[in-house]
């Protein structure tokens, strides 16, 4: 029982120092430069299996995560901007149609459906940059098809994701708390139906 609750505390605390590194790493970026960069860091960081044993220290973690950042930040290039700005578009259309009754009963949900996807999306774009050698075009194109070739998968995601999405509307703080664990979860479904559908090789 001890173990257990000592393994649940050491699962907690590492889900906030990530999402303070994640946060910090947006920041950095002016959230336009960061927001994929820091998305990348964390995924490649869920791929070590280690990671939550308990033995890596808060600053050997700290360190990998902004070398993960700065060699996401480099090889992206200028393909860092295209969803958090597509994202931050549809953000403020969604702030607009709630000041009107009738564009929110018309727009708000298309509109949440279409952050849904422009997340899962960034979410899968990442993930292919840490298991697939391909260029970045073939990953951009992988991830924006990716709910035609995992409907099940991206489905399960999309209603995670947007779940967490409204939360968020409703209380901002859970953003700030549970972001990593929820790309850990999004993670873990898209690596299930990426192995599933053999489109990725994992180390």
């Amino acid at each position: 029982m001890t173990t257990k609750l000592m393994k649940g505390l050491n699962y907690l605390v590492m889900f906030v120092l990530l999402n303070i590194l994640w946060l910090i790493g947006i920041v950095i970026g002016l959230f336009f430069g960061g927001l994929l960069p820091s998305t990348y860091a964390l995924i490649a960081m869920y791929r070590d299996t280690e990671l939550f044993d308990g033995f890596t220290s808060y600053r050997q973690i700290s360190k990998r995560f902004f070398v993960l950042w700065w060699k996401g930040f480099k090889h992206f290039k200028f393909s860092v901007l295209l969803f958090p700005v597509a994202i931050f578009i549809v953000y403020l259309d969604i702030l607009l149609v709630q000041q009107d009754q009738l564009m929110k009963a018309m727009f708000l949900w298309p509109l949440i459906a279409l952050m849904c996807y422009l997340g899962l999306s960034m979410v899968q774009f990442a993930y292919t940059e840490t298991v697939s050698g391909d260029s970045i075009k073939a990953k951009l194109k992988a991830a924006l098809v990716a709910p035609l070739l995992m409907p099940l998968e991206s489905l399960l995601s999309m209603l995670v994701f947007g779940s967490f999405f409204v939360l968020c509307l409703r209380f901002n703080w859970l953003f700030f708390v549970f972001a990593a664990a929820l790309l850990f979860v999004i993670c873990k479904m898209l690596q299930n139906g990426y192995a599933k559908k053999g489109l990725v090789m994992h180390d």
